[in-house]
Parts: structure tokens; C-alpha cells; sequence
């Protein structure tokens, strides 16, 4: 089965078989109130072929710049009972959601397939009425999200004196219902959970997968209006999806994953987390974890489904946790560089990193110039004035995110083979900063493997996108201004977040993009190697290419020779308020000393423009405010976009009857027999003479000609002084070693001009 989009003209013949046998044969329609051929030109068609015959068709016409009314719904009766009718009103949800996002729909549906449209996400807005003429029972439905219902009752606001049918989605009795129900939307107390299935694309998700994902949201639908019969269904059927997904996201590189299995992921999980939120019984606790695993494990725009206002919503109503901090989350104060020698040892090729202070006259200078050289650069008390500087610590992290669900590691390095990641809250985090394998009595191992197994491993929350996760927590923080050199949106920078406990670190890695490293809270220590000695820092083969097996912390030179004739080794201690510019490419090391609060802050990957103003702060928005408009703004397009019904503009010309004379040419065409015209020289005799040339050739043995009296004059002024009695004995010998030699090369010029 097939479903195309096709105006009136590419299938009038199909849609009007079907239309009449539907509803003038089966429903008795009065023809008359069939056909109109005004609103058929004005409409889009959504047909469906079995072959080459047109079986199904619903007809979407614009009645207004904001809104489409869906009518003629109708399938052939050999051929329903497919859901051919279901597929063909997803394909024109999907085509307004995609091409007018502001628009929203309603229709006048027949009372015995309403529960097909309710299943689908439409909401009914007004009680039974009879069709004149046809007597069949209607009731009005509206769909919609909750940016076109407001651009919806927006332009129904400033209408006035407009009379519409009581049963009509715009008469002044229905519209408190669409406002009460943007209103329910907005504060999440209400969701059109039915119309998730519109945003994933048949082209990736197979239709088996995306009816059931359809009937899995009808019945979490049914369950919010108190059919609790069907939890033991929707179990089974998210697990089902969930595990499908899981499968594709776990295939391959993580970058390389289809964006609807994520997608696909983020939205059971919204249905799930929102089904024990809103819930008879609220289950907070696993209602929040569900919401993160889907923020953490998916991706969809906030605008279309608000999984971060939710998680936000929930964990607002979560009483606070107190919960025992791990002895190697305790802070200490900053250390210097002579504190940290026990720590990180200084190599024999080791120097400090370049580093200056943001109060230093020059400190500009040096970070443009670092910048444009791609040479690090640590730059000392450069963050100071971020708020989150002075506010967090551990405790203050604890109390905002007790609850919420994150990707710890688990390990010393991720390099390592025992290397893993665990979901856990930020509670558990902090509690068990080491974690223990847990081992199964059963196990058949040796008692040197349990012990190993038994070994306290690190924790580490490293490189996750927290203010994706938890927006509010972006007021904290203000971007630095080098991270605008190529863009000055704050949207295009990556903002990560590493939280960590002492002893840990990062093995030596490479990043591709420039970054600016910005010590929040405690101490880190840096090793870094250049780009150019990448061949000595023996990275791993395949999907860890950009990691080096050497431990930089004590190289082995036996086994890695090539490390210890690196001519440069750079080391630095960074501390809080502290910033570092980590040029792309180029290999670092970082351990961590004490408990540490790190912000990586990530350029884009395009050029634009080059900005060093004043600092951009991360201003106070609201939690789901919102994203920024991009800057520069876009420029209109040129000539404006018409509407997508707008009737086709009358040709500049009118098209000449068949029959016309042709017009007449600007240029009366002359007779065969007119004579040539004249051209505008006349022609020269064959006999003529030729003409005689410009300059006349002067004969072999003529005389020389006389020098130019320029030439003459010059000699003259320059040997005057020469042969004059007074000027010989007044004027300075300078005088005479220039113009004497001059003299004798012009009279050397002459002659040979003359003898030649």
C-alpha cells in the first residue's frame, strides 16, 4: 500500500469513484453537497493505492492562514480494515507538522469512527449534532501542539464580528475549551500522547514497529483515563520497544546511530515516565530515573516532547536527600606547583605550560595570539567572577540533583579493559565513590580474580552533557569569550561537565576541536604533547585512535622508546577560577588531586566571525525557556514564500487566441528587389596608389641627428661648474666628484649615439 501527496488535477477521477461510492452509494450523500469545485482546487489530497487504484483518500483544505480542516476521509469496503484509513490521517498530521508547524487541524467526524481519530490524538471539542441533510451524527475534533493553538486563538482574538457555526472549532463557545487545553499541555498536567507517532519516519522505523509504538501510546492514553486494566499490556509493550531500540543504539559507532532510534527511545521513555507521574499511584522515584535514562540514552527536541520539563517537574516534588558523602569527595584547598611534585612527577623533558594572569595588561594579546597559533594557554583567575566558582561544591550539587540519573564510569582509566559505565543517581554517586563488582557464589573463578574483581574501582562523572540534562543550571555559568572567536552564538558552544573524586584521571587523549578547560572547583594537574610528536605517544589502533598507551604518569622507555626523546613535555596545575585552552590535536593528560568541578567548553566546528568583547554571560533564563534566535538573524527570503493553498498567480501575459494575427514586427521588411545600401566608406579604386606610411624611412648614409636639446641643456649645467673660475674655487669638492663623473657619462652616451 502506497500513500502519495497529489493535488486535485493528478487524481480527480480516482478520489471522486471512491468518494461516490462511499458516500453518496453506502451513506446516501446528497450529490450536490459532494462536489464543489472552488475547494477542491484549493485542497491537498492523501491518497492511498493498492497497485495502480486509488483505494483510500482524505482531503485537507485550508480555511484560514493558522488552521486546515480534514474532510473526506473514506476507504473503498473491500479494502478496510487495514488501517488505510489510520495511515492516511498520520500522513497529513505529519505533513502539517512538518511544513506549516503553526497550523493546526480540525474536523466534523462521523460519531462511529471517532475513537479512531481519539486513538490518533485528536481531542473532541463539542457534544453530538445531526448533519443537515444527511442526518448522520458529528462531533468536532481539533488537533494541534502548543505553539499552533497559540498562534491558533492568537489570530481568533483579533477578529471580531464573525459569525461561525456553534458546533465550529472557531465559534466563541469552543474556543475556552482549546485555551483550557493549551493551558493543561503547557503545565504538563495533560499530554497528546496519541500524536507521538507522527515523529518517527517510516523510511527507518518499519510499520510493524510503528503500529505497535501507536498502540502502545492508545492505551497509556486509556490508562490516564482510568483504564487500569492495560498496565500489564503497556509493561510489555514498552519493554518490547525499549529493547528494539536499545538494540540499534548499541550497533556500531554511538554517531552513526539513526536519529529516530533515539528519538524512538526518548519518547517511550516520556510515556512511561509521564504514565507514573500523572498516574492514580505517582511513582516519583522511578518516574524521574525513566526521564533521564531517556534524556541520557535519547534525543528529541524539547519544543515537541518536554522530557526536560518533566524531569525537572518531578524532581521538583522529591523531598531533598541528605545522603553520606564518600571520604574522597572531601575538599581541600588549591595546591601550587610545588604541592603537586609528589603527585606528578616532572619528566626530564618536562617544561610548564605558558601560562599569564587576567589582570596582566597583556593577557589579551597573549590569548589571541595563543589562539591563532594553537599553542595551550593557562591563564590564571580567568574565571573568578562565574558564579559557579563561588556556589558549588559538593553539597550544593547534592541538593539539586539528589535524584537525577547520569553515565558514571567506572575505573581508573577508560582505556583499560575492566573499563565500564553504570546509570546511577547523583545520590548513589556521591555515596560510593569506589564501587564493588559484586560477585555471584556460583561463579567459577580463582581466588586471585575475586580478589581482583573485589578492588575498589574510581568513579567518575566525566564529559556528560549536564545542562542539557538540567538547563537551570546553566545561570551559573558564563561562557568565556574565546569560545566566540568563530561563533558568537552561545548555542553553538558544547558545554560538558566532569565531576570527579581524588585519584582519578583521563589517560593522555586528543580532542578534534578547540577547547577551553575551566576549573570550577579544586585542583587538576595537565600533561600535554604536541600534535607533531603524535607518532611518539603510540596511540591505540581502531575506535580508540585518539587515546596513547603510554602511561604518562611513569613511561615505560623500554617498552615505549619513542616517548622519552619527545623533545617537550608540557605540565601545569590548574586551579579554581583558573582557565586552559586546549588547542585541537593536541595530547593531554589530567589527574585529578582533590575532588573536582570541571566545565569544558567546547568551540564549534565552522568558521564565522571573530569576537573579543565583553564577557557573554549565561543570563538567568527559565529552566525550558525557549532556545535563542541565531545570529545574525536570517534574512527573509526574496521573493516571500506564499501559503501552500494559495491559487497560482495569473500569468504576466495573456495567452493570444490561436487565431490572432501575428504582430506586426518593429522593422518593415525590405523588397527582394531593393537595392543594397551603401556602406560608409566608399570602396577605393583597384588602380589606386598605395598609401604612403606615417614616418618616411630615412636614407642609409643620412646624417646623425642632432642630440635633443634637453640632453644639451643638461650637459651644460653639469660642466659649468667644472670650467668656471669662481664657482671652481667657492663651491664644495661634493660638487664636483658628482658632477663630473655625470658629465663624462652623457658625453660617453653621445658619442657613441653618433659614431653608431
Amino acid at each position: 500500500m502506497e500513500i502519495k501527496r497529489l493535488s486535485i488535477e493528478e487524481c480527480r477521477e480516482g478520489v471522486f469513484d471512491i468518494r461516490r461510492k462511499v458516500f453518496i452509494e453506502e451513506q446516501n450523500c446528497p450529490e450536490h453537497m459532494e462536489w464543489e469545485e472552488e475547494e477542491e482546487r484549493d485542497s491537498v489530497y492523501f491518497v492511498a493505492f493498492s497497485g495502480d487504484r486509488a483505494v483510500g483518500c482524505l482531503r485537507l483544505r485550508p480555511v484560514e492562514q493558522d488552521l486546515l480542516k480534514m474532510e473526506r476521509v473514506a476507504v473503498l469496503k473491500e479494502f478496510r480494515r487495514r488501517r488505510i484509513a489510520t495511515d492516511l490521517v498520520r500522513e497529513a498530521m505529519i505533513y502539517v507538522q512538518t511544513e506549516t508547524p503553526s497550523s493546526s487541524i480540525y474536523a466534523y467526524a462521523q460519531v462511529t469512527a471517532l475513537q479512531a481519530y481519539v486513538s490518533l490524538g485528536f481531542t473532541v471539542l463539542s457534544k453530538v449534532w445531526i448533519e443537515d441533510e444527511t442526518f448522520i451524527p458529528h462531533q468536532t475534533i481539533f488537533w494541534g501542539t502548543p505553539v499552533s493553538i497559540s498562534v491558533f486563538l492568537k489570530h481568533q482574538a483579533e477578529k471580531s464580528d464573525v459569525v461561525y457555526e456553534e458546533y465550529d472549532a472557531r465559534h466563541p463557545s469552543v474556543l475556552p475549551k482549546i485555551e483550557a487545553y493549551k493551558q493543561r499541555l503547557e503545565n504538563l498536567e495533560t499530554w497528546n500522547i496519541c500524536s507521538l507517532h507522527i515523529h518517527l519516519e517510516d523510511r527507518v522505523v518499519s510499520k510493524i514497529i510503528r503500529n505497535n509504538f501507536i498502540k502502545f501510546c492508545a492505551n497509556s492514553q486509556e490508562f490516564l483515563n482510568g483504564n487500569h486494566d492495560l498496565s500489564s499490556d503497556i509493561v510489555k509493550q514498552s519493554i518490547n520497544l525499549l529493547k528494539i531500540a536499545d538494540a540499534k543504539l548499541n550497533t556500531g559507532h554511538f554517531n552513526e546511530v539513526d536519529e529516530n532510534w533515539r528519538k524512538l527511545y526518548a519518547l517511550v521513555s516520556f510515556v512511561q515516565s509521564f504514565l507514573l507521574f500523572r498516574g492514580k499511584r505517582a511513582d516519583f522515584e522511578n518516574a524521574i530515573k525513566i526521564a533521564d535514562k531517556g534524556l541520557c540514552m535519547g534525543r528529541i527536541d524539547e519544543e515537541i516532547v518536554p522530557i526536560r520539563q518533566l524531569a525537572w517537574l518531578i524532581h521538583e516534588q522529591l523531598p531533598g536527600v541528605s545522603a553520606p558523602i564518600h571520604s574522597s569527595f572531601s575538599s581541600f584547598s588549591s595546591f601550587s606547583a610545588e604541592k603537586t611534585q609528589n603527585f606528578l612527577s616532572p619528566l626530564p623533558n618536562s617544561v610548564p605550560i605558558s601560562e599569564c594572569d587576567d589582570s596582566d595588561d597583556d593577557c589579551l594579546e597573549r590569548v589571541i595570539s595563543a589562539i591563532s597559533q594553537g599553542t595551550p594557554l593557562l591563564i590564571r583567575r580567568h574565571c573568578m567572577h562565574m558564579p559557579a566558582v563561588r556556589k558549588w561544591n559538593i553539597e550544593f550539587l547534592l541538593k539539586e540533583l539528589h535524584s537525577r540519573t547520569f553515565p558514571v564510569e567506572i575505573g581508573t582509566k577508560y582505556s583499560d579493559e575492566d573499563w565500564s559505565q553504570k546509570l546511577m543517581t547523583f545520590g548513589e554517586f556521591v555515596e560510593n565513590s569506589e564501587y564493588r563488582f559484586s560477585v555471584k557464589k556460583s561463579s567459577k573463578i580463582t581466588f586471585f580474580q575475586k580478589k581482583k574483581h573485589l578492588q575498589n574501582q574510581r568513579l567518575y562523572l566525566a564529559q556528560h552533557r549536564l545542562f542539557d540534562q538540567v538547563p537551570h543550571l546553566k545561570r551559573n555559568v558564563i561562557i568565556p569569550d574565546e569560545c566566540f572567536r568563530e561563533s558568537t552564538n552561545p548555542d553553538d558552544v558544547d558545554m560538558n561537565m566532569w565531576i570527579g573524586p581524588s585519584n582519578t584521571v583521563s589517560p593522555l587523549h586528543t580532542d578534534p576541536r578547540n577547547n577551553m578547560f575551566v576549573q570550577v572547583h579544586g585542583t587538576k594537574l595537565f600533561r600535554m604533547v604536541s600534535p607533531e610528536d603524535t607518532s611518539s605517544v603510540y596511540p591505540f589502533d581502531g575506535i580508540l585512535g585518539n587515546t596513547s598507551q603510554v602511561d604518562v604518569e611513569n613511561p615505560d622507555a623500554t617498552e615505549f622508546p619513542e616517548f622519552s626523546r619527545i623533545r617537550r613535555v608540557f605540565d601545569g596545575v590548574v586551579n579554581a577560577g583558573d582557565a586552559l585552552f586546549i588547542p585541537k590535536k593536541w595530547w593531554h593528560f589530567e589527574a585529578l588531586i582533590v575532588l573536582c568541578l570541571s566545565c569544558l567548553f567546547v568551540t564549534p566546528r565552522y568558521n564565522t566571525i571573530a569576537f573579543f568583547g565583553g564577557r557573554v554571560s549565561a543570563k538567568p533564563r527559565p529552566p525550558f525557556a525557549k532556545p535563542r534566535p541565531p545570529f545574525p538573524k536570517p534574512r527573509p527570503p526574496f521573493p516571500k514564500p506564499r501559503p501552500p493553498f494559495a491559487k497560482p498567480r495569473p500569468p504576466f501575459a495573456k495567452p493570444r487566441p490561436p487565431s490572432a494575427k501575428p504582430r506586426p514586427s518593429f522593422e518593415k521588411p525590405r523588397p527582394p528587389s531593393a537595392k543594397p545600401r551603401p556602406s560608409f566608406e566608399k570602396p577605393r579604386p583597384p588602380s589606386a596608389k598605395p598609401r604612403p606610411p606615417f614616418t618616411k624611412p630615412r636614407p642609409p648614409f643620412a646624417k646623425p641627428r642632432p642630440p635633443p636639446f634637453p640632453v644639451i641643456i643638461s650637459v651644460i649645467i653639469l660642466l659649468f661648474p667644472v670650467f668656471h673660475p669662481h664657482l671652481r674655487r667657492e663651491a664644495p669638492p661634493q660638487l664636483f666628484s658628482v658632477s663630473v663623473p655625470f658629465s663624462f657619462m652623457i658625453l660617453g652616451g653621445l658619442l657613441t649615439n653618433i659614431m653608431t
